[in-house]
C-alpha cells in the first residue's frame, strides 16, 4: 500500500513492485504529468513508455485519448475519485475502464503525487462472474416448503418453464408436461402441485409405462369386492379416487392403452369414476397433470393415442428442454448433487475444473437423471478427495459430440505450482487466459502466484 504521505524521492522504491501488478497503475505529479506507467497500463493501451514521456493527462485529453481526466477532480477536491473512463487504444479501438485516482500528500499537506489505477470493465465483469463460481453456491434453488426437492436452474429456458408452471399452478386446468426422459417432468409436476390450492392434499403419482396393462385399469379406477379372482374382499379404491381434492400425476401417459384412454377421457368429462364391477359412479374432484416423453401429436397421427384425449390433456402445454440445450444448468446441478451425495454418504469430494469442462461438452442423453447418477457414482466410487479426469472410467461422459482432450488439455500435474507454471508458459504469461484455462478466477490465480512465489516479471 502506498503511504498517503510520499515524496518524489520515494517513487523509485515502489515502481518495481507496481510493474508486477495485473491492474494498470499510473503515477502523475501535482500538475498531471506522467511520472510512471506500469506494464499493466502499457498492455491495456498498447503504447510504449516513450509515448507518455513529457506529456500530461490533459495533453492526452485534448487529443481525445481519454474522455474524463480524473486528475482534474483530484487536484480540485484533494480527495480520491473513481469513475468509468473511455479511452482509445494504439490501434484505434475503444475500451472502458474503472479508474480510481488517489492524492498523495507531502509533509505540508500539498499534493505531491496522484496515483491512479484502472481495470478494464470487461475484465472486471469476467472476474465478477468467476468469483460467483468460486465463492457463491452454484445453484439458484426454487424452493417451496411443500416440495420434496429443489429445482436447480440458472438458464433462461428453465426460467421460462418455471414462470409457466407457477402461473399454471393457480388454476385447475390440465397440464401436459413434455420432454425427454430424465429432464425433470415429475419435479415440475410437484412444483405445480405444491404451489396450487390443492397443496394440502395428496399428489398421487403413477407411471403408465411401468405397470402391466392388466393391472393398470384396476389401479387407476379401483374395483368392487369379488369382482375377479384374487380381488380383495373389501374392494379397492383406485388411484384416481385417492387423488380426490388433490392432484393426479400420470407419467408417460403416451404408454396408456387405447381402451383405458377412453375411460380416462370419460372421467375427465364427467368428473366421476366408475370402479370395476360397480354400477354407480363416484364423484371425484382432482387436478390432472400428465407427462410424456413422446410427441403426442405424432402418436395421434399413428392412431396410438386418442385425439380427443390429447386435446383434453393439452390445455396448458409446458415443454422442458433437454439438458444439452441449457448448458448453464449443468454446473449448478452438478454442484447441488455433489453436495447432496457428500452429505448423504458422509464424504468429501471436489471436482477439478476439467471435469466441469468435460461435463459441459457432453450431450447428456439421459438428461438430469444421468447427471445425478454420474455425480453419485463419483462420490461413492472415486478413491481420492479431488476427482480427476483419470478417475472416470472409459465410457463415461463420451458421445459423438464430446470433445476428447488433446495432449495439451490432459490432466495437469498433481503439483499445483507445476500446473500453474505450465499454464503460464502455455499462454505466454497472459493471466486471464491462464486463469480461464485452470478454471479459476484471476484473483485466485494472483493469490496462488503469490503463494508459490511465482510473481515473476512479464515481458512488455
Amino acid at each position: 500500500m502506498v503511504n498517503s504521505r510520499m515524496s518524489l524521492d520515494d517513487l523509485s522504491s515502489v515502481t518495481t513492485v507496481l510493474d508486477h501488478l495485473d491492474i494498470g497503475v499510473t503515477i502523475f505529479d501535482a500538475n498531471g504529468k506522467f511520472l510512471f506507467v506500469n506494464r499493466g497500463s502499457l498492455h491495456m493501451s498498447g503504447q510504449s513508455r516513450s509515448f507518455y514521456e513529457n506529456q500530461t493527462i490533459f495533453d492526452l485529453y485534448k487529443k481525445g485519448v481519454f474522455n474524463h481526466p480524473v486528475c482534474t477532480e483530484v487536484i480540485r477536491t484533494k480527495k480520491p475519485v473513481a469513475r468509468v473512463q473511455r479511452s482509445i487504444t494504439k490501434d484505434g479501438g475503444r475500451k472502458e475502464y474503472l479508474v480510481r485516482a488517489n492524492p498523495i500528500f507531502d509533509g505540508e499537506g500539498n499534493i505531491a503525487l496522484i496515483v491512479a489505477d484502472r481495470i478494464e470493465m470487461k475484465s472486471l465483469l469476467q472476474q465478477y462472474e468467476s468469483l460467483r463460481y468460486d465463492c457463491y453456491e452454484e445453484y439458484t434453488p426454487v424452493e417451496n416448503t411443500q416440495s420434496t426437492d429443489k429445482i436447480i436452474s440458472r438458464s433462461r429456458a428453465m426460467e421460462q418453464v418455471m414462470s409457466l408452471a407457477l402461473r399454471a399452478s393457480q388454476r385447475d386446468s390440465s397440464v401436459l408436461l413434455q420432454g425427454k426422459s430424465g429432464t425433470g417432468k415429475e419435479v415440475i409436476a410437484e412444483y405445480i402441485h405444491s404451489n396450487s390450492m390443492r397443496r394440502s392434499h395428496e399428489m398421487v403419482r403413477i407411471n403408465c409405462a411401468s405397470m402391466p396393462e392388466n393391472l393398470l385399469e384396476s389401479e387407476l379406477f379401483g374395483y368392487e369386492r369379488g369382482t375377479f379372482t384374487g380381488a380383495l374382499q373389501t374392494g379397492k379404491m383406485g388411484l384416481i379416487e385417492l387423488a380426490d381434492k388433490g392432484t393426479l400425476f400420470l407419467d408417460e401417459v403416451n404408454s396408456m392403452p387405447l381402451e383405458l384412454q377412453a375411460k380416462l377421457l370419460r372421467v375427465l368429462e364427467t368428473k366421476s369414476v366408475l370402479r370395476i364391477g360397480a354400477c354407480k359412479p363416484r364423484a371425484i374432484d382432482f387436478r390432472l397433470i400428465a407427462a410424456t416423453n413422446a410427441d403426442l401429436r405424432e402418436c395421434v397421427s399413428k392412431n396410438q393415442f386418442r385425439e380427443d384425449l390429447y386435446y383434453r390433456l393439452n390445455v396448458i402445454p409446458i415443454t422442458i428442454p433437454p439438458l444439452k440445450d441449457r448448458p448453464e444448468d449443468i454446473r449448478p446441478l452438478a454442484n447441488y448433487f455433489l453436495q447432496k451425495f457428500c452429505a448423504q454418504y458422509g464424504l468429501q469430494k471436489r471436482l477439478l475444473p476439467k471435469i466441469y469442462r468435460l461435463m459441459q461438452n457432453y450431450d447428456w442423453p439421459g438428461n438430469v437423471r444421468e447427471l445425478r447418477n454420474f455425480i453419485e457414482w463419483i462420490v461413492v466410487m472415486s478413491t481420492s478427495t479431488t476427482v480427476k479426469i483419470s478417475d472416470i472410467p472409459a465410457g463415461f461422459l463420451t458421445s459423438v459430440h464430446t470433445q476428447t482432450p488433446s495432449e495439451e488439455e490432459k490432466e495437469p500435474p498433481e503439483d499445483e505450482s507445476s500446473a500453474i507454471i505450465a499454464a503460464l508458459e502455455k499462454f505466454q504469461y497472459r493471466r486471464q487466459d491462464t486463469a480461464d484455462y485452470l478454471g479459476i478466477s484471476r484473483r485466485t490465480l494472483q493469490y496462488r502466484l503469490k503463494k508459490y512465489g511465482l510473481l515473476t516479471p512479464r515481458s512488455e
